[in-house]
């Protein structure tokens, strides 16, 4: 079996035979906290940078005087069936004050030009970006010289490095700077320092990025708004940066950052760097075993993917894709950060799409998706100190829009959290966020089995979430708990007259995400062995909330009422939630309404959705929990044909249209559905391979979590079960299963059940499973 802390598969690597032309083609490193774009230039480099706080605007109160008032009426409106007349009313009464949120913008650009290197050729080109170690390089000849760029944002020492050689004893000449197109100024610092200083706006971040050279022999002088580096055979070019969200003076926090790291010298920054990214990087890996791999590997990675795109498949570019959606969570959320925005930690705009902020109905929840699975649990951590933000505003929300207990938040939430609806009622009057954000929490808990995380961070969370579904509950005259107003995520439908509506009462994902509130509450108070009178209020709600329905067309309705969809092809999934993410729908508990669930996907692909990467990504984690390897497989294959770039970054219509805009969340989405392609655990056992899909005849995968507390390693040939290994973290039964029968080689007992192998692991042992054939000709052997 694959260790992944010992065994050495090749490394994940993206490359590339030319700079980068745009933006959107460089190769992005980040710690968390900083980010940066290397584009690679040979004559001018540019390093487009990112601090996590670095927001428009501040903090502010957004709550509407006038909306508790309104939203019994708005309700009246729609259980009278005047659904156009509770839009209006409720767009010019709930929503926010100022209907507006804040964006995410960049922190400034690192210029870099090569002096006296102007016109001159060059070869041998390679611009490669490191996924295990973390580090971004460029390497090119200019005549008989070779030429020799590092760039990485260190989580160890906190700072953005770039490291320029030459061969050449003194080859070395550059002018570097760092600018930003408004909002901020330059300043010299004392020792070939320069500090970029601004504030976003009037009223949002105030930031400062400083600038350290050290040249390697030479000269170093400052002139103008350039630190100038003449006669070196190496320099070293360390940015640090911090803003007034964590800092009162970030002045001095980011003189003293770089100042820190230059004494430490780049050899030690860099190999602090590599050790600690790659010993998190590495903590999984996944191969997919193919006879063409040395030969595609041979090739630029923007090649590689425009083959695929020109209709040929190449299993190591899929697997690669895996590798970069966990590179990018990594990069862009460590314990301390900001939580992941729409675009992870990389933005090169100042008017970003979507403020490049965290929408909350798909996005951001996608964007941690991998983390448990996929070995990066403390990854998650910068979400739940997120949530910790929300629910400060949430609170004042709840009670002064709709007169509620607990903690609400909307379709949006921005760096401090601010939960008052935004938009219209075509995409803003969602009050379902915070209690989907809350199941996080316990997901942490289900996969790691931390008692402690659970009594004191998760539980809290996951009850004032429910608190405020209780309060929002209304009862109908059926004595059903109706849960609105709100709308299924960003669809519509057509009302009795035809016209486009939004605004409804208890749509089908509210439903599910009030249920899987409720059973975690209710499973989070058994664990921790509490019980009391809000237990029994959960669990008497619990048993009144609305059915899910099957539409006429055999399908799950995503509204109460099997009405018409304005747009079939819609891109959210959002009444299939209970399949996945979730675990509300599977085959053996509600067999009819997995069925229905499968048909309204099957309806929702064939009739044009699926338009942007993380939608794509989304069916394809539904298709595995389907069991449906090979149209998971192809949503894969659709995802890397019509929504990836070149350097590997997911991409979403703006608007429904182009220009493409990058999204983070396509590319955890589609490596979170991998892993349940290879190993599923909601339904309380390990499924080992329960949707490989054909084209994946060989390969393996380890160090993936699964719930229960263990870590899972699979390896599998001609499309079947070679062995796992299954390591325990804690004691307790363990039920394996796959597609043949299993034994258990080091298990003391195993009883055999229709639901799989069961026997009881303890903490710290690693059991080794394999198909029982097996099993017995390595007995016999053995004898």
């Amino acid at each position: 079996m694959p260790n992944p802390a010992t065994d050495r598969p090749r490394p994940p690597v993206t490359w590339f035979a030319r700079p980068a032309d745009r933006w959107i083609h460089a190769l992005p490193v980040g710690n968390g906290r900083l980010g940066a774009m290397v584009f690679g230039g040979v004559h001018r480099e540019t390093v487009a940078l990112n601090e996590d706080s670095v927001w428009q605007r501040g903090p502010e109160d957004r709550t509407n005087p006038d909306a508790r008032r309104h939203v019994d009426e708005v309700r009246r409106l729609l259980a009278a069936g005047q659904v156009q007349e509770a839009q209006e009313l409720a767009e010019v009464s709930l929503f926010g004050m100022p209907n507006r949120q804040q964006s995410f913008l960049p922190l400034g650009t690192l210029e870099l030009t090569f002096l006296g290197r102007a016109g001159r050729p060059w070869a041998e080109y390679r611009r490669e970006l490191d996924l295990e170690t973390g580090v971004a390089s460029v390497r090119y000849r200019d005549g008989a010289e070779t030429l020799h760029r590092e760039v990485f944002a260190s989580a160890h020492d906190d700072v953005v490095v770039v490291r320029i050689a030459s061969d050449a004893p003194a080859g070395v000449a550059l002018a570097a700077r760092l600018t930003r197109a408004w909002d901020a100024a330059t300043e010299r610092l004392a020792g070939h320092r320069q500090a970029l200083v601004g504030r976003c706006g009037t009223r949002g971040s105030a930031f400062v990025a400083v600038l350290d050279v050290h040249a390697d022999g030479g000269t170093v002088e400052t002139v103008g708004d350039h630190v100038i580096v003449r006669g070196a055979s190496a320099a070293t070019l360390i940015v640090a940066a911090a803003t007034d969200f964590r800092h009162a003076r970030p002045l001095e926090r980011a003189c003293s950052d770089a100042e820190r790291a230059r004494a430490r010298g780049f050899a030690a920054l860099r190999d602090d760097h590599v050790r600690e990214h790659a010993e998190v990087f590495n903590r999984a890996r996944f191969e997919l075993h193919h006879p063409d791999a040395a030969a595609h590997d041979a090739l630029p990675t923007d090649e590689r993917l425009q083959r695929v795109k020109d209709g040929g498949t190449d299993l190591g570019l899929e697997a690669l894709h895996v590798h970069f959606g966990r590179y990018l969570l990594l990069g862009s959320s460590r314990p301390g950060s900001a939580a992941a925005n729409l675009q992870g930690v990389w933005n090169d705009s100042m008017m970003p799409a979507w403020n490049s902020k965290y929408t909350i109905n798909i996005n951001l929840q996608m964007n941690y998706w991998p983390a448990e699975v996929w070995n990066l649990a403390d990854c998650h951590e910068p979400l739940f100190d997120l949530i910790d933000r929300v629910r400060v505003s949430g609170r004042t929300v709840a009670e002064r829009h709709y007169g509620c207990r607990g903690f609400v938040a909307h379709h949006n939430v921005d760096l401090w959290g601010d939960a008052a609806p935004l938009d219209n009622v075509w995409c803003g009057l969602w009050p379902t966020g915070a209690a989907w954000l809350s199941l996080h929490l316990w997901e942490h808990y289900a996969f790691g089995g931390d008692l402690a995380f659970l009594r004191e961070r998760a539980h809290p969370v996951l009850k004032e979430a429910a608190r405020f579904v209780l309060d929002f509950l209304v009862e109908d005259a059926d004595g059903v708990l109706q849960f609105g107003p709100s709308h299924s995520p960003e669809n519509s439908f057509l009302d009795a007259d035809g016209k486009r509506a939004a605004l409804c009462m208890s749509p089908a994902m509210d439903v599910q995400i009030v249920a899987a509130l409720f059973r975690r509450c209710l499973a989070a108070a058994d664990a921790l062995g509490v019980h009391g009178p809000f237990e029994d209020e959960v669990a008497a709600a619990l048993g009144r909330l609305p059915p899910l329905r099957i539409g006429r067309h055999g399908q799950l309705q995503e509204w109460a009422e099997d009405v018409e969809e304005w747009e079939p092809e819609h891109r959210h999934l959002s009444h299939l939630f209970a399949v996945f993410p979730d675990d509300g729908i599977t085959e053996a508990t509600s067999p009819e309404l997995f069925a229905a669930a499968r048909t309204a996907l099957e309806r929702r692909i064939a009739a044009g959705s699926g338009q942007s990467g993380w939608s794509r990504a989304w069916a394809m984690g539904l298709a595995a929990r389907f069991r449906d390897g090979e149209g998971a497989y192809a949503h894969f294959l659709h995802l890397l044909r019509a929504h990836t770039e070149a350097n590997l970054f997911d991409m979403h219509y703006y608007r429904g249209h182009p220009p493409f805009v990058y999204q983070m969340d396509g590319n955890s989405g589609a490596t979170a559905a991998v892993a349940e392609l290879l190993l599923q655990s909601h339904e309380g056992y390990l499924d080992l391979l329960p949707a490989l899909p054909t084209a994946w005849a060989a390969g393996r995968v380890a160090g993936l979590r699964a719930r229960g507390g263990f870590e899972v390693g699979v390896c599998w040939a001609d499309g079947r079960l070679v062995e796992a290994d299954v390591v325990a973290q804690r004691d307790g039964p363990c039920t394996v299963r796959a597609a043949v029968a299993l034994d258990v080689l080091d298990a003391d007992a195993i009883e055999r059940t229709p639901a799989g192998s069961t026997f009881t692991a303890l903490a710290g042992r690693t059991y080794r499973v394999v198909p029982r054939a097996n099993a017995e000709a390595k007995v016999a052997v053995t004898a």
